[in-house]
């Protein structure tokens, strides 16, 4: 297929009466429905880019990638390298929404700055398109439309410079398309590429150059935090410690809740204490009075709690605290629904996408203005692999990250927060190709995934193929979590390969294996205390896979499969030249294709061909996981069980079942309880019925037992199309899509 490269830098617009707008540069030339913005500025298509996800490592990468310009291109002269402004703004500009009309007022005198209708005005990183002018005198002004050609309308202080060429390019967002030759309109451009301007042109004479990164900068969360200094008094006249009633932070410069609207969380980094309070606001006046629980949510052992009344104005910090289960607490962080949560992957969404608005208006993570601007990036959802989001919080059930800090003395830097809710887990976040941000691991294949099959016709260049095995001398992972927001960790937790048997340590004076740790981990040591619980399985099945030998895969596709891949997809891959990891035999006409995910991409433009590394997975399941529901209470005249809502889903355990569904009841620690298999009959918010006991009569199951799939042979059709039942060790089974006969069903995230 012969296509069109386009190019378009955030801001960089044609200087036009009526708005051209956001100017498109083509390669080889433009397209034949293109307007007067779009010219073949670009000298050739994108090189040098890539993408890798490094399973060991739990990282996302994105290279940079080149653009170079044709010289002279416009409409901005790029390799101008001391731009001169033309008059200042002689009084602030307020925020507006692009698209909005605002009428700046520029420095007396300033007629001559030749601006005219029409034209481009670059304020910082604004770009600002002129409707009029008016000269008269002492009450110079522009008019202009905000947020031009793909910029953002921000705030500009008085004396800010007006230019006509931008000031700088630095951090400015590079989109790239393609587009059929034989496309009619611009709703066939694809965007293939996305990044920033690492630094200014780098060019000989004649060609202007930029260098483009995924990652411009690692942004820092709670950046620069200010203590407040207050003075604390009692909630009434009684001085007897031993009588202590709640407390009153009265602030001589009051401070507003930061996280939550009614109140949250104090850090007294001199007492090394928290404590909990409601914000009271006198009238719509801007004051608060916090009153405090007087006994603190954490403080040393040997913490004294009348040191809060005779310590002399200590400084505070408000933080926020993740735990969904403290009573009466201030969870600040919501799931997609809006539902108050912990889960570590809400809360990474929450920091990624909250944006300073009343209206939530960046989709259902969005905390709106409930969450402060310094605490988080506010990136568009659209940018986002929402997809990758969704199944990975199916894959970690349970999981909550309920020990999560954020605020208090420190800053921190975004990068640093994801690693120690996500890595682990073994999810990496980081920018594709293309400036989508996904979650990745090393992951089994769901029922609903698009699988692409790389067959020998995709496939050239075979003298370049490279097969390979990786693995990680690791028999265990250590977390430290950390239960205070001055990074002093709890007690460690060594969780070990669930079998006890990969490693030998001291064989003949050889120590084999090695450990990974993890400091300050939002998690609570309960998580991770016994060899049953969701947290402890899918970290042990982590270790068993990073020490066990994975497969990998490095080949070449050709044009017919360009622009379709990206790290993470899901592949089969067949050709007679490779070898099947398992047997190490090559393969045959005749077997099967291997699965796997792709770990890099390195795409050439130019060939139109992609370099691929391949990782094999040896489970090659394709089901979804079975639900599980834990049982709060049982009715034995109806055989209905109280079920908790979200131990295993997000919101309702109960829901994820259908009526039909064959179950089996477990103990606490998963082990098989009743003998016999029920059959779901009806399903209500938080609440199955069956048709009958689990055989468990007389006595009945109790609080803690838990429901979930029963074995393969004792389910019903729909449950086998849907969901994974597994051979011993992950294998797959005889039946392709679900497993094996006389296992039972797959609960937990990983093989």
């Amino acid at each position: 297929m012969a296509v069109i490269y386009l190019m378009t830098i955030e801001g960089i617009g044609e200087a036009k009466v009526g708005g051209a707008g956001l100017v498109k540069y083509a390669f080889p030339a433009a397209p034949s429905y293109a307007g007067t913005e779009t010219n073949a500025g670009l000298a050739e298509p994108p090189r040098g880019t890539s993408s890798a996800f490094d399973i060991m490592k739990t990282s996302v990468s994105s290279g940079r990638f080149t653009v170079i310009l044709r010289p002279d291109v416009g409409p901005v002269n790029f390799q101008l390298i001391a731009p001169v402004a033309k008059t200042v703004t002689s009084a602030a500009v307020a925020t507006a929404s692009s698209g909005d009309t605002t009428v700046i007022p520029v420095m007396q005198g300033s007629s001559a700055h030749g601006f005219a209708s029409g034209d481009v005005i670059y304020c910082e990183r604004e770009s600002l398109h002129v409707v009029s002018t008016s000269d008269t005198s002492g009450s110079e002004t522009i008019t202009v439309t905000r947020g031009y050609a793909g910029s953002t309308a921000r705030e500009h202080p008085a004396g800010a410079d007006l230019f006509a060429t931008p000031p700088a390019m630095t951090g400015r967002r590079v989109s790239v398309y393609e587009v059929a030759t034989t496309a009619t309109s611009a709703a066939s451009e694809t965007l293939i590429l996305q990044g920033f301007i690492s630094g200014e042109v780098a060019s000989g004479l004649h060609w202007p150059t930029f260098q483009v990164v995924s990652e411009f900068h690692d942004a820092e969360l709670n950046a620069e935090p200010v203590p407040v200094p207050v003075t604390i008094t009692r909630a009434g006249e009684d001085s007897d410690v031993a009588r202590i009633v709640a407390p009153l932070i009265d602030d001589a410069d009051p401070a507003a809740p930061r996280f939550i609207a009614t109140g949250g969380y104090w850090w007294f980094p001199d007492l090394n204490a928290v404590y909990k309070g409601i914000a009271t606001e006198f009238g719509s006046t801007g004051i608060y009075e916090w009153q405090l629980d007087p006994v603190p949510i954490f403080s040393d052992e040997d913490y004294d709690p009348a040191s809060l009344f005779t310590t002399d104005a200590p400084n505070a910090y408000q933080i926020a605290y993740s735990n969904a289960n403290v009573i009466d607490g201030y969870p600040p962080f919501k799931d997609e629904d809006g539902n108050t949560s912990d889960h570590c992957l809400d809360v990474a969404m929450n920091l990624l996408t909250s944006r300073d608005g009343s209206a939530r208006s960046n989709g259902g993570w969005d905390l709106g203005s409930a969450w402060p601007s310094d605490c988080t990036l506010g990136i568009s959802v659209s940018d986002i692999d929402l997809g990758s989001v969704r199944q990975l919080i199916a894959m970690t059930p349970g999981i909550r990250a309920n020990q999560f800090w954020l605020g208090g003395e420190e800053s921190e830097k975004l990068s640093s927060v994801l690693r120690r809710l996500l890595g682990i887990w073994g999810i990496a976040c980081g920018r594709a190709i293309d400036g989508q941000i996904k979650f990745l691991r090393l992951a089994d294949v769901f029922s609903s995934d698009t699988v692409t099959a790389i067959t020998s016709r995709h496939l050239i260049r075979p003298d370049q193929w490279k097969q390979f095995a990786k693995g990680r001398a690791i028999d265990s992972v250590v977390i430290k979590p950390d239960p205070t927001p001055d990074g002093k960790t709890g007690h460690p937790v060594t969780i070990t390969e669930l079998t006890g048997s990969r490693w030998y340590p001291n064989q003949y004076g050889c120590l084999i294996g090695g450990s990974e740790t993890w400091d300050d981990a939002p998690y609570a040591n309960v998580d991770f205390a016994v060899d049953t619980t969701a947290a402890y399985i899918l970290i042990a099945s982590r270790v068993r896979r990073l020490a066990s030998r994975v497969a990998y895969v490095e080949v070449e596709t050709g044009p017919e499969l360009f622009g379709s891949l990206d790290i993470g997809a899901a592949v089969t891959i067949h050709d007679r030249a490779l070898r099947d990891p398992t047997t190490g035999d090559r393969l045959t006409a005749g077997d099967s294709a291997i699965k796997g995910m792709i770990t890099s991409l390195s795409p050439d433009f130019s060939r139109r061909s992609t370099k691929l590394t391949i990782a094999f997975t040896a489970t090659a399941k394709v089901g979804t996981i079975a639900p599980s529901a834990t049982v709060t209470g049982w009715t034995g005249a109806s055989d209905l069980a109280a079920v908790n809502p979200s131990d295993y889903t997000r919101t309702d355990d109960a829901g994820a079942f259908k009526v039909g569904d064959q179950c089996v009841i477990l103990n606490a620690d998963l082990t098989l309880k009743g003998s016999a298999v029920q059959e779901v009959t009806n399903i209500a918010t938080e609440k199955l019925t069956f048709d009958g006991d689990f055989g468990l009569s007389p006595s009945e199951p109790v609080a803690t037992d838990v429901i979930t799939f029963a074995a393969f042979d004792d389910s019903t059709a729909d449950q086998q199309a849907d969901h994974a039942y597994l051979a011993d060790g992950g294998r797959r089974g005889t039946v392709s899509t679900v497993g094996i006969n006389q296992l039972s069903a797959y609960t937990y995230g990983d093989a």
